[in-house]
């Protein structure tokens, strides 16, 4: 509820509904001689009925807040905020403000029970985890709460078993339904009283509230059991004695009686049926519609946010210095450790409520409790027998209450929110609610977006970037606004993404029809939804999916990809030695990036996420600081050194990883809004922290082809897409498309990309010489994206699409005005400080035209000195499958090109040819090769292939050692001149053998 923003705005909106209303169906009578009207209206309270005409909005304003609107905040001052805020829109100085107590409500919506609940013992309360078990403590033993509660356990479990017996006897114990019958009539008969009191005898209204309604001994007696059964799921540790048990949950003993008090004052349990007893009418009632904008926040305990605020400076100290200052603070004082393990019993034991509650009775799907141990037909039986007891008593609320749809992750209060909206609507009901993306993107969300789908008409789904700061946070954070009606299943809803300001979402622009059927083609397992914001996008992307296989794919026609991170930098950093420390004890880096010490022991470095590049396993190296204040500086292509922050002993990483020749890593933090949200590389085989990832697919041969696909513009573009937040995760990863396997081999370019050092030695197999250059290197990423495109099934209108806005001159991506009107995603970012005719992405795109002249039929000429049209040409599936497909053989024949060594950068470029660039030079041809220097350097140049092939061999014996290196797989005898379909075939025996290095090969 907050201030009473939304409360307010309703208001707003629904009283200019009703007068209109009123208007329209004649309901405003006039009366003769005088300035008042009759409203016909059996609301309104007869005395209230004739208004003057300034009076009619007032009396609907005020009638609206009796009948329409309710709030509930967990904060006392948030509540009065709201009334304020209501009393004020409301306010007219001829009428006395209106009593608001029952329609505002001070209490916790996440945290009540139900009328067919509170009668049964929730058995699941007791299976909440205690914050001192295998607590290492200081004044506090660990387990003793623990244990304690373990044994609480056995004796709730024995005494339900007994209940389940003699249920007969219990019955007259409980509190009947004709007790309850009476008591929430009577409830909403005091609310019809509260509507009947003019507007102009608040006092009457206050007196009947607090005379009758709050202080009700009936009401008070049925509240006490809704708080007792909350209260279990809560119960102080060091008072589980005092805990009652199945056999007097409706009568327990003072003692109990006095704890539950306490809780309900300091948890503030908040029951909707009793509370609102006038929206909870009968069965399967509810809301007509829920709008608000609920916390967004992690429920996890944080050392950093606890123990900041008994020193200002514990955010900066390192895991083992923190560890230190911990237990010498518990020394000193006892009360302290135990507000820790309290803080942290409090996110425990509502993580306990959030995953049970919904189902607190111990026959859940999962499994149910042994209500006998080792008899599971018994136990089966007694719980068939204590449903149908259960089944006997209904509430008023969707008998399917939260929560049930929070999945696995860590709890979030948006997800819960939504949950629970959902839950206290009645059907057809209306959803209306501001959320992260996170409800659209995150995998722990999935759950949540199959119930929208499936059980509802998801309408809405429009998203904003929080670039102008709407909200006070990063403004790379993204929110959005789901409207969704109770019921149905979800066939298609209108969807905008990425979108900056409000008065967008006024208007509805950028708006697209998602089909949900796209939804479980492109994200099969998590339901996650990609940021599509054109008619285009969707085009495209079904083009890809069509012509791919997920990443995460292990059956046959999978790359078989394994994911894992290594090293947590928290965790496990009592493995890392500072850099500096290494060198003050004498060791020093060799020519590999191994530091070797005085005594001959090795260190090996730790890569960092910021260490790599795409194709580039040294992007960064550590200069001096910590954590992000640390400087880095990048290192030239022309001398790659690996410089970490941290090493590690290489007994240690061994202890945990087989060698292997190499491994390809991925940094799993980005943004779709960088200039390449997908960076990996092949690195030595070093220890990665978890900003990296590992990528091992099934074969060592596959690694580079599936560096090349993750590194390209099309598998980005369509990341992109997915990737609705910060991580690049699995489950991101895992639904993204991959080329067939099969098509893979002619991706080799990678490799001389990659291993440009001595540290990669084991990479380097092939008698080419290596990317080194500015020159070389953008040519063959040139030449890889285009393949990759190709691979996709992508037309060269398609790929134009992706890489768009890439030709604008550099002058107009240097003004923020202007690129303030691009594509938030789109790949204008990169290389926006060269002139469009020197851009990889420009590049990429007079590539995929050189290899679409290969493909049958010939394409059709375009406009300007013989350039060819192959923006129509789309091939089929059909056409592409197996090595005979005529993408292949276009691909073949566009790898064959220069004798073997593949498309040649232009020497001149005119980018009119191409349909490209947008001022006068793009009439013009414009330098390019000459521009970027040499592809060679000159000692690459004097360097013969068997010299080049001898010095790799040295490298990797020096690395892997002598008996890990295979004899060379390549004759040393090999011309330059070898032809293209004998290296072709080289190349394949290659991959084939793994490489010949290490273990990978298959």
């Amino acid at each position: 509820m907050g201030s009473g923003s939304f409360l307010v705005a309703a208001l707003r909106v629904l009283t200019e509904a009703v007068i209109a209303a009123l208007h329209q169906h004649g309901r405003l009578t006039a009366k003769e001689g005088s300035d008042r009207v009759h409203i016909d209206c059996e609301l309104l309270p007869e005395a209230d009925r004739d208004q003057s005409t300034d009076g009619v909005a007032a009396i609907v304003r005020r009638a609206v807040v009796e009948h329409c609107l309710y709030g509930v905040d967990l904060d006392p001052l948030a509540v009065e905020l709201a009334r304020v805020s209501l009393w004020v829109e409301t306010l007219d100085r001829r009428l006395p403000f209106t009593f608001l107590d029952h329609k505002l409500r001070c209490g916790d919506a996440l945290t009540g029970t139900w009328l067919d609940r509170f009668r049964d013992y929730p058995l699941l309360a007791w299976w909440r985890q205690s914050p001192d078990e295998k607590w290492r403590g200081v004044t506090h033993e660990g387990d003793v709460w623990a244990n304690k509660l373990k044994e609480v356990r056995a004796e709730i479990v024995a005494d339900q078993v007994h209940l389940l017996g003699q249920m007969e006897l219990y019955r007259g114990k409980q509190v009947s339904d004709e007790e309850l019958k009476s008591s929430v009539d009577r409830v909403r008969d005091l609310y019809r009283q509260l509507r009947e009191v003019p507007a102009t005898q608040p006092d009457k209204r206050a007196e009947i509230w607090k005379g009758h309604v709050a202080n009700d001994p009936d009401i008070a007696r049925v509240k006490e059991a809704f708080d007792t059964w909350c209260a279990l799921w809560f119960w102080p540790l060091d008072r589980l004695d005092a805990a009652p048990r199945p056999l007097d949950l409706l009568a327990p003993s003072e003692e109990a009686r006095a704890i539950v008090r306490e809780l309900s004052a300091k948890r503030r349990f908040f029951h909707w049926e009793l509370e609102f007893p006038d929206v909870f009418t009968e069965e399967g009632a509810g809301f007509d519609a829920i709008v608000a904008n609920p916390p967004w926040e992690i429920r996890k305990p944080s050392s950093k946010e606890f123990f900041s605020d008994r020193d200002p400076l514990y955010r900066s100290y390192a895991k083992q210095d923190a560890l230190r200052w911990q237990r010498e603070e518990f020394q000193r004082d006892s009360d302290f450790e135990r507000k820790w393990l309290d803080y942290n019993g409090i996110f425990k034991d509502a993580g306990n409520f959030v995953r049970n509650a919904a189902e607190p009775f111990g026959n859940t799907e999962d499994g149910a409790i042994a209500l006998i141990p080792r008899r599971a037909k018994e136990s089966e039986a007694l719980h068939k027998k204590w449903s149908a007891e259960r089944g006997k008593k209904s509430g008023l609320a969707d008998p399917q209450h939260a929560f049930r749809h929070q999945g696995s992750a860590d709890l979030n209060s948006y997800k819960l929110f939504v949950e629970q909206a959902h839950a206290l609507l009645k059907t057809g009901g209306q959803l209306g609610l501001i959320t992260p993306s996170g409800l659209y993107t995150d995998k722990g969300s999935g759950d949540l977006r199959r119930l929208l789908l499936d059980r509802c008409a998801w309408r809405w789904l429009y998203g904003f970037e929080n670039r102008n700061k709407v909200f006070d946070i990063d403004s790379r954070f993204k929110f959005a606004v789901t409207i969704a009606e109770k019921g149905g299943r979800t066939e298609a809803f209108q969807a905008a993404f990425m979108r900056h300001d409000l008065d967008d979402w006024a208007e509805a622009k950028g708006t697209l029809a998602y089909p949900a059927e796209r939804i479980h083609s492109f994200s099969p397992k998590s339901l996650s939804m990609l940021e599509i914001r054109s008619q285009r996008d969707l085009e495209v992307l079904a083009k890809i999916y069509a012509n791919s296989v997920l990443l995460g794919d292990d059956g046959p026609d999978g790359w078989g990809i394994k994911y894992a991170t290594e090293f947590h930098m928290t965790n496990d950093s009592k493995l890392f030695i500072l850099r500096e420390k290494a060198e003050e004890a004498g060791y020093r880096a060799d020519e590999y990036g191994r530091w070797i010490g005085p005594d001959g022991d090795v260190l090996l470095p730790l890569y960092e996420g910021r260490m790599i590049g795409q194709f580039d396993f040294s992007k960064k190296g550590w200069v001096s600081g910590k954590g992000r204040s640390a400087v880095w500086r990048d290192i030239p292509w022309e001398k790659k050194v690996i410089e970490p922050q941290f090493l590690m002993r290489q007994a240690d990483y061994r202890k945990r990883f087989e060698p292997r020749a190499f491994k390809l890593v991925m940094m799993n933090i980005s943004s779709a809004t960088n200039a390449r949200s997908m960076l990996t590389s092949i690195v030595p085989d070093y220890p990665a922290n978890h900003a990296l990832a590992t990528l091992t697919p099934s074969c060592e041969a596959f690694i580079a082809p599936l560096e090349a696909t993750s590194n390209s513009t099309t598998f980005d573009w369509s990341m992109r897409l997915r990737l609705g937040g910060l991580n690049v995760s699995w489950f991101v990863l895992e639904e993204s498309p991959l080329p067939h396997l099969a098509r893979s081999d002619c991706l080799w370019p990678a490799n001389s990309l990659s291993a440009i050092a001595p540290a990669l030695a084991p990479l380097t197999l092939q008698n080419k010489r290596l990317a080194q250059t500015p020159h070389e290197r953008l040519r063959l990423r040139s030449i890889l994206d285009a393949i990759v495109a190709a691979l996709y099934g992508l037309s060269r209108d398609d790929l134009r699409w992706i890489l768009r806005d890439c030709d604008h001159p550099k002058e107009r991506l240097s003004d923020r005005a202007f690129t303030r009107t691009l594509d938030p995603k789109g790949f204008w970012r990169v290389d926006k400080d060269e002139d469009p005719e020197l851009r990889h992405t420009v590049l990429t795109l007079v590539a995929f035209d050189a290899l679409m002249e290969h493909l049958t039929p010939n394409p059709l000429s375009l406009k300007g000195e013989g350039a060819k049209d192959t923006s129509e040409f789309s091939p089929s599936p059909e056409r592409e499958r197996g090595p005979g497909g005529e993408v292949l053989a276009a691909v073949a024949a566009f790898s064959a090109l220069n004798g073997g060594e593949g498309w040649f950068l232009p020497e001149t470029l005119r980018l009119k040819d191409h349909d490209l660039g947008h001022d006068m030079r793009a009439e013009q041809s414009q330098p390019v090769a000459s521009r970027l220097g040499p592809r060679f350097l000159d000692w690459q140049l004097a360097q013969t292939p068997e010299e080049s092939w001898a010095e790799c061999e040295r490298h990797a014996r020096a690395i892997l050692g002598d008996d890990a290196v295979a004899p060379s797989p390549l004759p040393q005898s090999v011309a330059r001149n070898t032809s293209a379909s004998d290296q072709s075939n080289q190349r394949k025996e290659v991959a084939q053998m793994g490489f010949a290095f290490g273990k990978g090969g298959k």
